[in-house]
């Protein structure tokens, strides 16, 4: 099963709420001290193998079967 993130997660800068850094092993070399004026998303369906497919179908069944 997929982790699960909110949407906002990929877009923190400099800082990362959900997955803390450890200070001590990493360190930045800068200051992020720039303006972002925009921020464009594209947001695409999957690029799927066949094969993934076929499992995530297989995975969907199991779940079905199981209820």
């Amino acid at each position: 099963m997929p982790l699960t993130l909110p949407w906002d997660e990929t877009f923190h800068i400099g800082s990362d709420t959900g997955m803390p850094v450890d200070d001590q092993d990493y360190q930045v070399p800068f200051k992020f001290t720039v303006k972002i004026d925009k921020l464009t998303v594209s947001v695409e369906p999957p690029k799927l193998t066949q094969e993934d497919e076929k499992k995530l179908m297989e995975a969907e069944r199991s779940t079905q079967d199981a209820k």
